[in-house]
């Protein structure tokens, strides 16, 4: 939805202004998504929402079951279904001034971005069983099919894999600026452009909460908001993000003109989306045998139920085997990216109603955000806990990702 309205304050001053809203929702639902299929028909216990969450219907539809000597059985996608409600709303005015040689253009804007999201994305939130054809083979002879279709008809488990949605991931967070532009003309052949855009982005909250952060360090995850905890978590962000901006244009006789122009843009990404889902939002469990050539349990046992943390002290230590999540943020301020843009441009007339133009443009982004897993040796490289401080300690060998 969108509104506008513009007003002439005097002859020389003159106002505008725009809202707008947007609302998308987005669901994608799974086969037999209405009923409990793992729990209900195949019997299998702590499958779907197990008894934890039995009554929510999004844990609902088929599980995954693999390993029993043909084809997968069930839904394998770990990343369905999702329910997302994505609602953005934007205003902005403007003001328009002309002093003498001058052309001034200044204002503000004001953006609400709002993200409610469930999916337990890390594992499959139905479950995933594999069978453990290891158990019914000799030990030193190769595996075959009948090995694993006779462990699925024993009910021998190797493993199973689950995740559950602990925090639905509600995500708000504002956007602001205001700039200044003057368009001057200097004289009869030369216009100068300045401009200055002051930027602020507040930090994300989580609706009535505020934002986690691991500290691999101590392997620790805080929770803003809770048990005492600020909200923001130990993150800042910059409130001195001022993007300049100049250009000219200078005509060379009556047929050439000369344009050049520079300017700074911050990186608007909003953090909503890569910051939505650490731990404890998504708990992924895993149960492996840890012996060869045996089982984790009897299917009729079916899944354990996953441990779900007391959040009330704020701080929680992530255990060896679970997944943080997407990406962390360091504690301390996370610094936005920004863009530098320039060129350099020549314009001449070569023929009655014919221009010629020939120029230089160039971006280059500083500073941009991204995933780095802090347990690598690099690109290319293996996993390597002598990266992270303390790490041999917590036992982090899976991927650390933070953002930064």
């Amino acid at each position: 939805y969108t509104a506008g309205f513009n007003y002439t304050l005097s002859p020389s001053l003159v106002t505008d202004g725009v809202f707008g809203f947007t609302d998308m929702d987005q669901t994608v639902g799974i086969p037999g998504q209405d009923q409990n299929v793992g729990l209900d028909v195949w019997r299998i216990p702590g499958t779907n929402g197990g008894r934890q969450f039995a009554n929510d219907r999004r844990y609902g539809g088929l599980p995954n079951l693999s390993g029993f000597g043909f084809s997968n059985l069930g839904v394998a996608a770990t990343w369905t279904p999702l329910f997302r409600r994505e609602k953005s709303a934007t205003y902005q005015q403007n003001f328009g001034w002309i002093r003498r040689n001058h052309d001034l253009r200044f204002g503000f804007e004001v953006r609400r971005l709002m993200l409610d999201h469930w999916q337990p994305e890390t594992a499959n939130p139905r479950g995933s069983i594999t069978m453990a054809g290891a158990a019914t083979n000799i030990p030193g002879q190769v595996g075959r099919e009948a090995n694993s279709y006779a462990a699925a008809l024993l009910g021998l488990v190797d493993n199973y894999n689950k995740s559950v949605q602990f925090f639905e991931m509600v995500n708000r967070e504002w956007q602001n600026a205001f700039y200044v532009r003057d368009r001057w003309q200097v004289n009869r052949r030369l216009t100068v452009n300045l401009g200055l855009r002051y930027e602020y982005y507040p930090l994300i909250t989580r609706g009535d909460r505020g934002i986690e952060r691991w500290d691999p360090f101590t392997n620790t995850v805080v929770l803003g908001g809770l048990g005492g905890t600020p909200r923001n978590a130990g993150i800042t962000t910059s409130k001195l993000l001022f993007a300049p901006r100049v250009g000219f244009a200078y005509r060379v006789g009556d047929k050439s003109v000369i344009r050049a122009g520079y300017g700074i843009t911050y990186d608007p990404i909003p953090f909503s989306r890569p910051l939505r889902g650490l731990y404890p939002a998504t708990i992924t469990g895993s149960f492996v045998t840890s012996q060869a050539f045996s089982w984790f349990n009897n299917i009729n046992e079916g899944i354990p139920d996953i441990a779900l943390p007391d959040v009330s002290r704020g701080q929680l230590t992530l255990p060896p085997t679970i997944d943080m999540g997407p990406r962390s943020a360091w504690g301390g301020q996370i610094n936005r990216g920004y863009i530098q843009s320039w060129n350099f441009m020549l314009e001449r007339e070569i023929l009655k109603g014919t221009i010629a133009s020939a120029g230089y443009v160039a971006t280059r982004t500083i500073n941009q955000l991204l995933d780095r897993n802090i347990n690598t040796i690099g690109p290319g490289g293996a996993l390597n806990l002598a990266n992270l401080p303390l790490a041999q300690a917590h036992g982090r060998r899976i991927a650390a990702n933070m953002w930064d």
